[in-house]
């Protein structure tokens, strides 16, 4: 860029023209070249002109993804775009999640990522910032608040072993988070506890086990028919709370005594 005109004698005029590519003062000299009017063996026919750039304000985005909130087991990958910098490449980037900060790099067309592995449910606000440079100014994206990573909602089943007939006892075995969400274990399986009913009855409060797993044994259901079990998972910090029901066909049990067994031997062999 032109930074300097001098008019020589009566009609020459010397130009200093300047690649300007650092914030760093840079001096340029230019030489009259001769002419019918100049003498270029005059001492005075050279220029020079120093210029300090002005330094460069760029400007940070900021942009999540998925944009509009995650549910629990799953990653929140936050990017940065610099832009109007001098040097795109290279430039650190401080993001920030409800007060963490994590630095990554810019590639060349100014942009840096960070992936956030499975963030606990909660809201967020994050933010990312660019500290600048001898070439920059800083640059500070607008925060992204009100971020939410909300609680699963883990599968859970209920099974029922054993009160064939009606003096027999009942195992109750509830599991919580068997399956796969989102294409990952549950990690970490979840906590709390189970509470187990018979119809409107409670039976007991069992905690889970560090498999997500609860059980209990009902000694016997002396009434004869279906009897609907239940099983409800009381939630934690990562999952939702979460019911199950299994049925139980309770058969009579036949009690014959001593002397009716005889009875009905002696018809049998008469």
């Amino acid at each position: 860029m032109p930074y300097g005109q001098w008019w020589i004698g009566i009609s020459q005029t010397m130009t200093i023209t300047a690649n300007v590519v650092s914030a760093n003062p840079i001096t340029n000299t230019a030489t009259i070249s001769g002419s019918d009017l100049i003498d270029t063996d005059l001492t005075n026919n050279t220029a020079s002109a120093t210029v300090t750039p002005q330094i460069l304000h760029p400007t940070l985005t900021l942009s999540a993804s998925p944009a509009g909130g995650q549910t629990y087991p799953g990653n929140v990958t936050l990017t940065a775009k610099l832009s109007g910098a001098f040097p795109l490449d290279g430039q650190t980037i401080t993001f920030s999640a409800n007060g963490s900060t994590h630095t990554e790099t810019t590639g060349a067309s100014g942009e840096a990522t960070y992936t956030i592995t499975n963030p606990s449910p909660a809201g967020y606000s994050f933010g990312a910032t660019f500290a600048g440079d001898a070439n920059n100014a800083p640059a500070t994206a607008q925060d992204i608040a009100g971020y939410i990573v909300s609680k699963a909602m883990p599968d859970m089943n209920l099974t029922a072993t054993g009160g064939d007939y009606s003096n027999n006892s009942i195992t109750l075995t509830a599991t919580v988070g068997a399956g796969v969400m989102l294409g990952q274990a549950y990690k970490p399986a979840p906590t709390g506890t189970i509470t187990f009913k018979e119809g409107d009855a409670t039976l007991a409060t069992v905690p889970l086990d560090d498999s997500g797993v609860a059980t209990y044994t009902v000694p016997s259901l002396i009434d004869t028919g279906n009897h609907t079990c239940s099983a409800t998972y009381s939630g934690d910090d990562n999952f939702n709370a979460n019911s199950a029901s299994a049925t139980v066909d309770v058969t009579p049990y036949l009690s014959v005594s001593p002397n009716e067994l005889c009875h009905l031997f002696f018809i049998r062999n008469k």
